[in-house]
């Protein structure tokens, strides 16, 4: 793995120590110690998890949100009669066991009841409607220390 990480950046391994000074122990130290996240040469120094940088995980995370978050929508539109399992999350590098769902019980054999709209959203009608009194600028202004 170290050495296809030298190769994408146009080194060789065979060059340390050959005499020619091309790559040095400290030059080799050096790149894999600030090796980019992602690249072949952080996974060789951190493993798999490595291999996906930071912006790729938050991606990840956020598609496992968006999904469960339709999930649940698809569940509350229905009743609680949509008969599809909780979705996986996107499976990361380096884990050693598949991600799984926070729970394998069908919908339907859930043993709470599914909330009104009105329970899971104060202040929303049946018709999906925000309902309730405005707060005036001045209120508002000081409740955000803008005064």
């Amino acid at each position: 793995m170290v050495e296809a990480g030298l190769i994408e950046q146009g080194l060789r391994l065979r060059w340390l120590n050959d005499g020619s000074q091309r790559l040095t122990w400290a030059d080799l130290v050096a790149l894999i110690e600030t090796a980019r996240p992602g690249s072949l040469l952080a996974v060789a120094r951190a493993g798999q998890q490595a291999a996906w940088d930071d912006s790729q995980h938050l991606q990840a995370e956020t598609l496992d949100v968006v999904n469960v978050l339709a999930w649940l929508l698809a569940l509350h539109i229905s009743g609680g009669k949509y008969d599809q399992p909780a979705p996986q999350p996107v499976p990361r590098p380096g884990a050693d066991t598949p991600p799984t769902a926070t729970s394998d019980v069908p919908p339907q054999q859930l043993d709470a009841p599914v909330p009104t709209v009105e329970e899971t959203l104060p202040g929303v009608d049946e018709s999906g409607r925000i309902v309730g009194e405005a707060t005036p600028l001045d209120e508002l202004n000081e409740w955000l220390g803008w005064v």
